[in-house]
């Protein structure tokens, strides 16, 4: 059987124990990313999104895709994050929604993250405990690639201006606009639009204007 995908770095795993006022304001990178909730609830930013993620949710981040994690409702979350590289193309819908695991497949998951986290943290690490690590992944993967998720979309009003201006923002790349421009043109001030990018992204208006034109351009050349 042709495989479709090859785990073939685990770059980190993380166990994040965050109190009720907890921001990461963001980024990008090469990797993809599973962040887990293993108790608790955080609200996620991944490019237009925004989700809800309470205990058992999952959430998978593309290569490049921009995504923010803070805590959510006052809650003091544990969250398990890892990130790892692939050869050719991951399992069809992994990054469209979140998913809830279900006790199985929590018991899998949280079973790679140990075997993971016991392989980064020993003094010497052997070829075959880095193949055992991979291979517990890739049957993770595996094993969500028929998984359904669910399209759990923050809807407040906030959440729903933000997921406009970041779309507009994507569908006029090719424009010199500034950030007046697209203020105005989706019906917000400038000081409200900075507050919705900060809370959401962590970053300006116009910085992430400039990120998408750059990621654009980058797929154009390449």
């Amino acid at each position: 059987m042709e495989k479709s995908f090859n785990v073939y770095h685990i770059k980190s795993t993380h166990t994040n124990r965050w109190d009720d006022k907890f921001v990461f304001n963001g980024e990008r990178h090469t990797a993809w990313e599973i962040v887990f909730v293993e108790s608790g609830r955080v609200c996620v930013s991944e490019d237009d999104k925004v989700y809800i993620l309470g205990q058992d949710n999952m959430i998978f981040h593309a290569p490049n895709e921009f995504h923010k994690i803070r805590s959510h409702d006052g809650s003091h979350p544990v969250v398990r994050v890892c990130s790892f590289e692939v050869e050719g193309d991951m399992p069809a819908g992994l990054e469209n929604g979140v998913f809830t695991l279900s006790p199985t497949e929590r018991q899998e998951y949280l079973r790679f993250f140990e075997k993971a986290e016991k392989y980064f943290y020993a003094e010497q690490k052997g070829e075959y405990e880095k193949m055992q690590v991979v291979c517990v992944l890739s049957a993770f993967l595996i094993s969500m690639a028929d998984k359904k998720p669910q399209q759990s979309f923050y809807n407040s009003t906030s959440a729903t201006a933000y997921k406009n201006l970041v779309l507009y923002m994507s569908e006029n790349i090719d424009q010199n606009l500034s950030v007046a421009d697209i203020a105005r043109n989706n019906f917000v001030s400038v000081s409200y639009m900075k507050f919705l990018f900060s809370k959401y992204a962590g970053i300006s208006p116009k910085k992430y204007f400039m990120d998408v034109e750059f990621l654009n351009l980058k797929a154009y050349l390449y």
